[in-house]
């Protein structure tokens, strides 16, 4: 017989194998034939070497990464049947072309070609111990041995397992397979697609997920789980076929299985719940073979109420009549100016001016309108559009007011300021260049924020423990340009108001006829505190992400109240003058009417004096009492006449006050300048 040496060969030589020939004698009649103790038959037991190399083929790196199989003799442990692979990995230098072909062979001469012993290059100390191990292993029977080999080619030993089967019959064989121990230990190779399940989900509401346990090994397993609680109905957590997982399920290599929870929160309100799920991995009861590991699944849940967007919804409502009352007040602040144009106190502050700060507050009003858009009421890139739009008409609108407040608080300065009170002429070129400077740098500044680093609207999720689903919107930018473009507008307005409040503390003493030096300084003063208190409480606010309202809230209120300050200190006191003159005037001509009247009555009491004598001594009685009626009527009409004295004396007492008052602040303006009264009166 030779045996399979490699599987090329066994395909063309189906007939090698290992047979038993057991001989029938017989003495006797067998038919027509006698015969005396000769052979007529015999039981042949045959076993085809293409069956053991399909065992030895099938264990060689299946069983794990470097198994091999071998078949060898019981008593000498000599190879019988081994792969071409393996012969060549163990056997490097043994091995031609004839022991490709033949190991062990019965000649025709009938000598024998033994094979090679396993200890010629399997280095090992423990040869002898496996020998004995097999021989005193009964036919049929299983064992196994952990030995140090070194395989030729390798610097140091390497455990393996050999796991033996003594065959029952046929020969005294026993196929030898050798496993590396790591490897074996690692032949069960259970895999979970995921360490945690977690749940987000909805109070009142249930929901299922897996976690898929899969056999990459090439041996089959066992895996368990024990209740600890994960059975029943009537819980927040389940497992599903958790009987089934309890007794154990069976995984085949490659096969795999889902580890499915089902989370119910019906009945239990709001929680958060984390538990942990063990799964017990053991070898599928294999003789001599002990393998057990665990694998964990972590299980959180958390069971919260509908999310809150923290939208505007309301508040929103509130904005839009803010910013109605804002362009309203403008509206009308214009219609006014317009309708009375000719009224001194009007006609005095320049009705462009007016006009124009009116327009800037209807700009910065409509800053309040896209304040109010989130992506409750429009879509992510209308939210997005309404971000980018207030700078512009924040900005815009306060460029126009503040450059028409600082233009009159200069042309006032250069007025009463001049040098020897010359005639100067201030025309519109010189009043429109810190409007065109400022206009000019903020357009430039906001256009290339809009190109480079436009405003987008995101939401975010809030991060709060126990609200995964609650979520916030805000307007941000991908980059970081918009930080050195925001600086910059900042750095402009922020010089310009500095400039303004120079402006307005050189007017400080000026005393025009309508007061309106004070009220423009009493604005500029009321922007600048807006912003210094208002940017901090800003900031401040966008940093909590939870109190989005409040932020919202801080900024509508400084547009609004920066606008509304303007209108109100720069159109108020001008409406309160325009009627107290029309008032002073109407008083004047009822003291008139009432002097006309006095006059008329002294007239009628002098006449009757006059033509007292000429009446009669017959109606002297009679003219007495008339007499004394004249006399009682011109007493009352003294008393009012002395008290329309007193009213005109304390007229013109505050009349004078108030050219003193003016004389006291031209001298000031003439110390200031260096001219002496003297010198004035000389002139």
């Amino acid at each position: 017989t030779t045996p399979y040496i490699g599987q090329d060969y066994i395909t063309k030589q189906m007939w090698i194998g290992v047979s038993v020939v057991a001989p029938i004698y017989y003495t006797g009649n067998l038919g027509d034939s006698q015969y005396n103790d000769e052979i007529i038959a015999a039981a042949v037991i045959s076993i085809w070497m293409k069956s053991t190399a399909s065992v030895i083929n099938n264990l060689e790196d299946s069983l794990c990464e470097g198994s091999f199989a071998l078949l060898a003799d019981v008593t000498t442990l000599r190879v019988i049947a081994i792969s071409e692979t393996v012969m060549m990995k163990i056997y490097p230098e043994n091995v031609r072309l004839e022991d490709l072909v033949t190991m062990v062979t019965i000649t025709t001469d009938g000598t024998r070609k033994e094979g090679m012993f396993l200890s010629n290059k399997l280095e090992s100390a423990r040869w002898d111990k496996l020998r004995d191990k097999v021989n005193a292993t009964g036919k049929g029977e299983r064992g196994s041995l952990v030995m140090d080999i070194t395989i030729t080619g390798e610097a140091s030993p390497t455990e393996y397992y050999v796991m033996f089967d003594r065959w029952a019959s046929v020969a005294d064989y026993v196929m030898l397979v050798f496993a590396p121990v790591e490897g074996v230990h690692g032949a069960m190779g259970p895999v979970l697609s995921s360490q945690s399940v977690s749940f987000e989900i909805r109070e009142g509401t249930s929901a299922s997920k897996n976690a898929t346990l899969t056999n990459n090994g090439t041996l089959s397993l066992l895996a368990r789980i024990a209740d600890r609680g994960w059975g029943g109905t009537k819980k927040r957590l389940t497992l599903v076929n958790a009987a089934g997982w309890k007794r154990g399920i069976r995984l085949e290599p490659g096969e795999s299985v889902n580890v499915q929870i089902d989370v119910n929160t019906r009945g239990f309100g709001a929680f958060n719940e984390s538990r942990t799920l063990v799964l017990d991995i053991e070898d599928d009861d294999y003789p001599d073979c002990t393998n057990m590991s665990s694998r964990t699944l972590t299980v959180t849940v958390e069971a919260s109420p509908e999310p809150k967007l923290n939208q505007l919804n309301k508040f929103s409502i509130l904005f839009f009549v803010l910013c109605a009352i804002v362009l309203v007040a403008a509206v009308v602040f214009v219609a006014w100016v317009v309708w009375f144009r000719k009224v001194p106190v009007v006609r005095s502050s320049q009705v462009p001016f007016l006009i124009l700060i009116c327009i800037g507050c209807f700009v910065m009003g409509c800053t309040l309108i896209p304040l109010s858009i989130d992506d409750g009421i429009a879509t992510e890139r209308g939210a997005g559009i309404a971000c980018m739009t207030v700078p512009w008409l924040f900005f815009m609108g306060f460029v126009i007011t503040f450059s028409a407040l600082f233009s009159k608080l200069w042309r006032i300065n250069k007025i009463f300021q001049q040098s020897n009170f010359k005639k100067i002429k201030v025309q519109a070129r010189d009043v429109m260049i810190p409007f065109a400077v400022l206009f000019s740098l903020n357009f430039v500044f906001l256009l290339c924020w809009t190109l480079v680093d436009p405003i987008k609207w995101e939401r975010k999720k809030t991060g709060r423990l126990g609200n995964w689903g609650d979520s916030y919107g805000r307007c941000y930018c991908e980059g970081q340009a918009w930080i050195a473009f925001l600086v910059l507008i900042a750095a402009v307005n922020i010089s310009a108001l500095v400039l303004a409040c120079v402006e307005a503390y050189r007017a400080r003493d000026i005393n025009d006829v309508y007061s309106e030096t004070k009220y423009i300084t009493v604005a500029v003063v009321a922007i600048f505190q807006i912003f210094v208190l208002g940017i901090p409480i800003i900031a401040l606010t966008n940093s909590n992400n939870d109190e989005t309202h409040v932020s919202y809230v801080v900024r509508c209120l400084l547009v609004f109240l920066v606008s509304m300050s303007v209108l109100l200190l720069m159109f108020v006191p001008k409406m309160r003058i325009k009627k107290n003159s029309k008032r002073d005037q109407a008083k004047k001509k009822e003291e008139s009417l009432d002097r006309v009247m006095k006059n008329a009555a002294m007239g009628v009491n002098k006449a009757t004096k006059q033509s007292k004598p000429e009446h009669s001594a017959a109606s002297e009685d009679t003219n007495e009492t008339s007499e004394m009626g004249m006399i009682h009527f011109n007493k009352s009409f003294i008393k009012v006449q002395l008290e329309q004295s007193q009213g005109e004396a304390e007229t013109l007492k505050n009349e004078n006050k108030a050219i003193r008052d003016e004389n006291e602040m031209l001298k000031v303006l003439l110390k200031q300048h260096g001219i002496s009264s003297v010198e004035v009166e000389s002139k």
